[in-house]
C-alpha cells in the first residue's frame, strides 16, 4: 500500500510539472496590452522541494498559490 501511494504522489507531480513547463512554454502574445501576469521560471530543484513540501503539508492546491503566498510574505518582511 505504501508503495502504490509513493507511486501515485511520483506521478502527480510528474503531470504538475508538466503542466507547469507547459505554461511556461507558451509563446507571449505581443501587441494585446499589458498582461496583469508575467511568467517565471525556476530552476526544477526547487520546484521539486516546494512540491515535496506541498504533498507534506497539503495547504495549497497549487504551486502558484504557494509561491504567490512566499512572495507576499517576503515582502511584507521588507517593508517593515
Amino acid at each position: 500500500m505504501f508503495m502504490r501511494e509513493a507511486v501515485a504522489q511520483r506521478i502527480e507531480r510528474y503531470e504538475r510539472r508538466r503542466r507547469v513547463e507547459a505554461g511556461l512554454k507558451r509563446p507571449l502574445e505581443k501587441g494585446k496590452g499589458k498582461s496583469r501576469y508575467r511568467v517565471m521560471k525556476f530552476p526544477v530543484g526547487l520546484i521539486e522541494e516546494v512540491e515535496d513540501v506541498m504533498d507534506m503539508i497539503g495547504y495549497w492546491p497549487n504551486i502558484t498559490d504557494f509561491v504567490r503566498e512566499a512572495v507576499i510574505q517576503k515582502l511584507e518582511e521588507h517593508k517593515k
